[in-house]
């Protein structure tokens, strides 16, 4: 019989494969669509996918979490939540078409009413994909559930780069946004073959369930609420080709969080979980975990710094040149983004869980604020702002985690800082001043890895420090799969 452990290695390695398959199609596709839609188009939607995404994280209520954490989970329970969900999705579309005309007469943004009456179906199709996904996630059918996630994002791009070549800019992206949880929703449904109970009174069991979700749900509100108040409330102040540069920018600096900081925590979680009741052993444990985003992620984000024009040019194409200078702000905050986010992996790996929430639940919505001081000064102080608001973010959350885990904090901030003084601040200023005067977007890229494997090469032969951080990494992922496999 397989055991649970093999179980749950395989399922983090169709996750992982799967959302690096996910990421490459979305990246294919971005790059397609920015080249036959015009900022302005992302500008007026973006604004209806920050309400819409808003409007899911209302209609799940935490219940995915709670589901989750549920020792047991009876059809009858099931079933509960999933009324539940569904009814809580309902109130949240119908709220969403009474606002979409007096929002778009606030944005001042034409067509914005319409983009949000087609967004309206979002919280739907994403509370029951995400409700059928837990489900099929506790029968350990990881694989299929990865097959789904590829499939659907697939398809939504797909189908996105079809109208967008017909011309149908609008339609395009929110077909993309739409398709997604639409398509994953019926294939879950396929995959599970489960229909609900007729709904009866709540027992005690679906109680404990529902107070569960609520308290996730209180967490996802002030998260939520806060990541997705930037875009519209740059909707205010400025123009939708504006609004859409900015979106644009941020999702260029968003996919490398995606691809390293939110695939290696799969890695790091249950390396710390084993060692959690050792402080010593667990310091050490994260410290290993951390260099990737010390070395790896914050070496990328001063790459993408340096060479912001050319990843523009290539990712979006020449007529998103005003997202360079964007890019290039919030690459140097991703920084910091990067190193406080893998703070999360000592609250969450270390058993302090509930600390970690309750301190993203009033440092998140403080760095959304920090950010929103820049509105005055239009996209480019959004961007300075929400670069500074990270910075600060991260030393706080250096201190909440060290301190939930019981191990020193001073370690953590020396180890990141070294790590980015020696390889990320070098690489990124000698990519840049070496990769100016060359011509062609691509012989740039090329310099810019010639940089990085210059200055990763003279690190090794005289930093020791830099020779042991390899070593430590290469152990941290050899740990991880031998505590999957045993």
């Amino acid at each position: 019989m397989t055991s649970l452990a093999t179980t749950g290695a395989r399922g983090a390695a169709s996750t992982i494969g799967a959302q690096a398959l996910s990421t490459l199609i979305r990246l294919v596709g971005v790059a397609i669509l920015a080249r036959l839609i015009a900022p302005s188009v992302f500008g007026t939607v973006a604004v209806a996918v920050a309400v819409a995404a808003f409007g899911n994280a209302v209609a799940t209520m935490g219940f995915p979490t709670a589901i989750a954490q549920a020792p047991a989970l009876s059809r009858r329970s099931a079933s509960y939540v999933f009324y539940w969900t569904l009814a809580t999705a309902l109130l949240v579309a119908v709220a969403i078409l009474a606002l979409a005309k007096p929002l778009e007469d606030i944005f001042g943004i034409p067509g914005l009413h319409v983009a949000l009456s087609w967004a309206a179906i979002v919280p739907i199709a994403a509370s029951i994909a995400g409700f059928l996904r837990m489900l099929l996630a506790r029968r350990h059918v990881f694989t299929r559930i990865a097959m789904v996630e590829v499939a659907a994002t697939a398809i939504a791009f797909a189908v996105a780069v079809g109208l967008a070549i017909a011309g149908a800019g609008v339609a395009a992206i929110l077909a993309q946004i739409l398709l997604v949880p639409a398509c994953q929703a019926i294939g879950f449904a396929l995959v599970a073959r489960w229909v609900p109970e007729r709904p009866r009174r709540a027992s005690p069991a679906e109680l404990d369930l529902r107070h569960v979700g609520l308290r996730v749900f209180g967490i996802n509100l002030l998260r939520e609420g806060a990541k997705n108040s930037v875009v519209p409330a740059l909707g205010l102040v400025a123009s939708p080709s504006e609004v859409g540069v900015f979106d644009r920018a941020q999702q260029v600096v968003l996919i490398p969080i995606v691809l390293t900081v939110e695939q290696m925590k799969r890695v790091a979680l249950p390396l710390l979980s084993r060692v959690r009741t050792d402080s010593s052993r667990l310091a050490d444990a994260f410290g290993r975990a951390q260099l990737l985003a010390a070395y790896g992620t914050a070496t990328l984000f001063a790459m993408i710094a340096a060479l912001a024009e050319p990843v523009v040019r290539i990712l979006l194409g020449p007529t998103w040149l005003a997202a360079v200078p964007l890019v290039q702000v919030l690459a140097v905050g991703g920084v910091f983004r990067a190193l406080g986010l893998t703070i999360q992996w000592l609250h969450i790996g270390g058993g302090a869980a509930s600390v970690g929430l309750r301190f993203n639940a009033i440092a998140l919505p403080a760095v959304t604020l920090a950010t929103l001081a820049g509105l005055p000064w239009g996209a480019s102080g959004v961007a300075i702002a929400n670069s500074i608001a990270w910075a600060l973010y991260w030393p706080p959350a250096v201190i909440s985690g060290a301190r939930a885990a019981g191990i020193p904090a001073l370690p953590i901030v020396r180890s990141a800082g070294l790590a980015v003084a020696t390889v990320a601040l070098p690489a990124g200023t000698l990519t840049a001043i070496a990769a100016r005067p060359v011509g062609g977007v691509f012989l740039q890229v090329a310099v810019g890895i010639g940089c990085l494997a210059t200055v990763l090469g003279v690190n090794w032969l005289i930093n020791p420090v830099f020779r042991q951080h390899a070593l430590d990494f290469t152990l941290t992922l050899k740990g991880a799969r031998g505590s999957a496999d045993t």
